[in-house]
């Protein structure tokens, strides 16, 4: 299991996932003791909405010139 999070933080980077999506993923939320003992929120929606993104990704690195096309639609996003 270490090695899928560990692999997932270090291509989720590569296309820009933000600290929260690739922590929340991984189940590193903020441990502060507010956030440990009295925040519930499960972040199952934001979990959703990053595997998904991730997803997205693999299957475009699986059927194309994966790093090509990862490139083509950072750029496209960094334009919005």
């Amino acid at each position: 299991m270490h090695d899928i999070r560990r692999t997932f933080k270090t291509l989720s980077g590569m296309l820009h996932f933000t600290e929260n999506e690739k922590d929340i993923v991984n189940q590193h939320a903020n441990k502060s003791i507010g956030k440990k003992h009295y925040a519930r929120y499960d972040y199952i929606v934001e979990k959703r909405e990053t595997t998904l993104k991730w997803e997205k990704a693999i299957q475009i690195l699986l059927t194309k010139d994966g790093l090509t096309e990862i490139n083509l639609i950072i750029e496209k996003e960094r334009a919005l």
